[in-house]
């Protein structure tokens, strides 16, 4: 019985030889190729934390950017497209007014036949050719478009 304990004592020494040695290696070969370990302190994990955070932020100002360029450029057309329309209808506008300004003018000049038929000239307007006189409605008519053309 001593002998089989003497052999079990003896295996386990050797297990334990062969696990020293084999951790010793696996340790020694590690630290050749990588260097000796060593744990990182919590200044250089604050520092790899806010490159991490700067990097992530720049990209988001990044595609905010892009987006704002986006925007800017569909403002500026949509700007270019209402000068050019601005543009047209001022040209619109001025033509309307010269025509106004025409019809303006000939209003007056029929305004003026119609309360004096005689023209300056001498000779009967047209419509003192037609009727030659006027009614009581007309000469309220009249008096109203005198009163229009004296202010």
């Amino acid at each position: 019985m001593n002998h089989r304990k003497d052999m079990a004592s003896n295996l386990r020494s050797k297990t334990n030889q062969m696990a020293s040695a084999f951790n010793m290696a696996t340790i020694a070969n590690r630290d050749s190729l990588l260097g000796p370990e060593t744990k990182p302190d919590s200044m250089s994990r604050t520092v790899e934390f806010s490159r991490h955070l700067m990097s992530s932020f720049r990209a988001e100002q990044d595609e905010g950017l892009e987006k704002l360029e986006e925007t800017l450029v569909s403002t500026m057309h949509i700007a270019l497209a209402v000068r050019e329309e601005l543009d047209l209808h001022t040209g619109l506008i001025d033509n309307l007014d010269q025509h106004v300004d025409v019809t303006d003018s000939r209003l007056q000049v029929k305004t003026l036949e119609i309360i004096n038929p005689i023209h300056p000239t001498g000779n009967e307007t047209e419509s003192a050719k037609r009727g030659g006189g006027t009614s009581t409605a007309d000469a309220g008519v009249c008096a109203w478009l005198s009163q229009l053309s004296e202010s």
